[in-house]
């Protein structure tokens, strides 16, 4: 009996032992939830497109289906080592901004912190970064990648709010960094924040001594990156929305470019007149002629050129293009030629005086000729 009962007992250690083991909890990442001011979201598919482009070509978006992401992380490159310690997840819930931010104690987090990721994502159409396109996106797709989750923003619309803001605003601002466009276009200023370049360091303190009141500062930063993440998306959305209401010539004439690109020459040319008054009348003059010649509208064109002549604005440029239009649509190469000498007589530079040599001798052999 006592080898029998001896057996049963191995029999039964031996079924424990291949029993199938419950898979490990995974470890969690933690959370907080901020909330801020949100202003109204609800936009027009044309200006969204002038923003962000094809993507956003008649998609009508409600407040809530936006989601604005920003990441903390432990490097500004991105390479494998670098990781997204933290994420801001901004939602209109309600008329308001309710920012949770999901965040790792340690890296065995990652994981859970990018599953719980993807579940803000549901009903979402559109996110909104800045400067995600190349830095945020790219670094949590790969993370998401090492860690088998799905990228949760494949096939979303994105508008990476950099762009846009560049394309308004650097010839006013020449740098066009977040906390920059809020102080001098958002009217934000932040109190004690501390530089982006500084959060690795902070982080890497936080795993070395434990201390979650180390990184306040960076949960703080990030509330107010996301935050004016919506804030500068309304501005931008304005701005494009009503050309004519800058108050800046800077921002007028770069509307103006926006609209030309866009094929939207009606609204571009009415950007440039207004910006032609000033101190861009250089530029606003060359940007309509290259209107007025692509539609063939000779007669503004003279106007036009012979005005900036008049006010001595474009440098060479109203004498080379009335050498153009005199030689190709007007059929007259003397005053061509007249032009060409003119434009000769002002530059210096090199290159430039090559081309109208080349030129002049081009159009007195033709008058030569009709002799």
């Amino acid at each position: 009996m006592s080898n029998l009962r001896d057996r049963l007992k191995k029999i039964s250690a031996e079924r424990k032992q291949d029993a199938p083991q419950a898979p490990a909890q995974r470890p969690s990442c933690a959370s907080r939830i901020g909330w801020a001011d949100a202003p109204a979201l609800t936009m027009d598919a044309k200006v969204l497109e002038l923003l962000g482009g094809e993507a956003f070509a008649g998609l009508r978006l409600l407040p809530e289906e936006w989601i604005f992401i920003d990441t903390e992380t432990t490097g500004l490159s991105r390479g494998v080592g670098t990781v997204a310690f933290e994420i801001g997840v901004g939602e209109i819930v309600e008329g308001r901004m309710r920012i949770t931010q999901l965040w790792m104690r340690d890296y065995d987090q990652e994981e859970d912190m990018l599953a719980r990721l993807s579940a803000y994502f549901a009903g979402k159409k559109a996110v909104v970064t800045f400067n995600g396109k190349s830095f945020d996106l790219p670094l949590l797709a790969s993370r998401c990648t090492l860690n088998r989750v799905r990228a949760p923003f494949l096939g979303l619309a994105h508008l990476d709010l950099v762009h846009p803001a560049r394309r308004l605003y650097k010839l006013r601002l020449k740098q066009c960094s977040l906390s920059h466009l809020e102080e001098t276009v958002l009217d934000v200023h932040r109190q004690g924040d501390i530089p982006g370049s500084e959060i690795p360091a902070i982080w890497a303190d936080f795993l070395r001594t434990g201390r979650q009141d180390a990184l306040e500062c960076v949960f703080e930063h990030n509330l107010q990156d996301v935050s004016s993440m919506a804030l500068l998306l309304r501005r931008l959305y304005d701005a494009h929305e009503a050309p004519a209401a800058q108050v800046y010539q800077e921002d007028l004439f770069s509307l103006g470019r926006v609209y030309d690109r866009a094929g939207r020459v009606d609204v571009a040319e009415r950007c440039y007149v207004s910006a032609s008054n000033g101190a861009l009348s250089g530029m606003a003059g060359k940007a309509l002629a290259r209107i007025y010649r692509r539609a063939q509208r000779t007669e503004d064109t003279l106007r036009l050129l012979d005005n900036m002549i008049a006010a001595g604005t474009g440098g060479t440029f109203p004498y080379v293009e009335m050498a153009k239009l005199y030689e190709h649509r007007l059929g007259d190469p003397k005053s061509a030629l007249r032009y060409t000498d003119m434009a000769l007589s002002r530059t210096m530079d090199p290159k430039e005086i090559e081309e109208l040599t080349h030129r002049r001798a081009r159009l007195a052999s033709r008058i030569k000729r009709k002799a």
